[in-house]
């Protein structure tokens, strides 16, 4: 005890429970910075709870040190998503160990809520944990779901509507990154009609998420829903038509006219001169669905498409400037490059020379 800091030597569970509360301070000023700033204080948060679990013990103070390991897991886990690169899968393997490790403690009948947060936590780590196999993380996204959807036990429509949505909505990411691991290597037996059941069960959770995420009352979580609808009914439509970009099916179709219109949809709120990186994005998603729409459709009805696209992607790069979007710029900047290359192609079908 000789070496440790005044304050924990003298008062030990005071300097924990500060440590605790520090790390959500350190959080809340690194979701308001940017660059090397963030990187320090996401690493300082995550520290911080660290620091309350060499007080907080099972053995001694088991709700403190339960409650320690959720703060630990949720910061953990904003870390990883700042932080990204190879750091991102580390974290989450952490954050998956601390978020196990509450529920030890935070069982339902005595921690309702949380347990339910826990077991939130506990399915957005388990979509990114590291080091196992294609087939296991398949296995651990499934279990993503299962604990999401537990959580709904808790959080009911009736009692709380706005964290039910907010459940619902982890429940729609994990069933999309089940549908998107079948994909992750050739080794994975999982057929293009089992994702689409997957992207059809997220459409399902996002919509049912715009009932209590009303444009009345949620205005920009519900223009924020709209784009997620988007993006999920554009891959469900793709993998409606086994991955051919240019089969042509009624079905996938469908899934992207109305992906076009829940992009319209989110346009609605997300003005230019109000949220335009939000803008921007919508933008981008709207270019994506109205791509994907043309795919499935004939020649002269993909022209009209592909020029609205062209035209989605160029908006885009109004915001997403190569000096303060140098990544969104680049990709947005191919998407343009192979839209255009398309609307040639197609162009070049309906042509009178084309056929001789």
């Amino acid at each position: 005890m000789e070496n440790l800091p005044p304050a924990r030597k003298d008062s030990p569970q005071d300097w924990a429970a500060t440590q605790n509360r520090l790390g959500d301070v350190l959080m809340d000023r690194a979701r308001a910075s940017e660059g090397e700033d963030q990187v320090r204080l996401c690493d300082e948060a995550a520290q911080a709870c660290r620091a309350a679990l060499q007080v907080y013990t099972r053995e001694d103070f088991p709700r403190q040190w339960a409650e320690a390991q959720l703060h630990l897991g949720k910061v953990l886990i904003e870390q990883a998503l700042i932080l990204g690169g190879q750091m991102d899968s580390y974290l989450h393997d952490e954050a998956v160990h601390a978020c196990r490790a509450a529920l030890q403690v935070y069982i339902r009948e005595d921690f309702p809520q949380q347990w339910a947060e826990s077991q939130i936590n506990l399915g957005k780590a388990l979509i990114n944990q590291s080091g196992v196999s294609a087939e296991e993380h398949l296995r651990l996204c499934g279990e993503a779901v299962q604990a999401s959807r537990a959580a709904l036990q808790v959080h009911t429509r009736e009692n709380f509507p706005k964290q039910w949505a907010e459940t619902q909505i982890a429940v729609a990411k994990a069933l999309e990154w089940q549908a998107l691991a079948c994909e992750l290597e050739e080794d994975v037996v999982c057929d293009y009609e089992e994702r689409a059941r997957l992207f059809g069960e997220a459409v399902k959770t996002w919509r049912t998420i715009l009932e209590v995420f009303t444009r009345r009352d949620y205005p920009l979580l519900w223009a924020e829903t709209q784009n997620n609808l988007a993006e999920a009914l554009c891959d469900q439509a793709f993998a409606i038509k086994g991955g051919d970009y240019w089969r042509q099916c009624d079905e996938s179709a469908q899934a992207c006219r109305e992906a076009v219109q829940a992009c319209r949809s989110a346009l609605e709120v997300f003005t230019r001169k109000d949220f335009p990186v939000d803008w921007a994005e919508t933008h981008n998603n709207l270019a994506r669905a109205l791509r994907d729409q043309a795919e499935a459709s004939d020649v002269q009805k993909r022209i009209p498409l592909l020029k609205e696209a062209i035209a989605c992607y160029e908006a885009s790069l109004e915001v997403y400037t190569k000096e303060h979007f140098r990544d969104d710029h680049r990709i947005t900047r191919d998407n343009l490059w192979d839209t255009r290359n398309m609307l040639a192609e197609a162009e070049n079908k309906t042509t009178p020379c084309a056929d001789k």
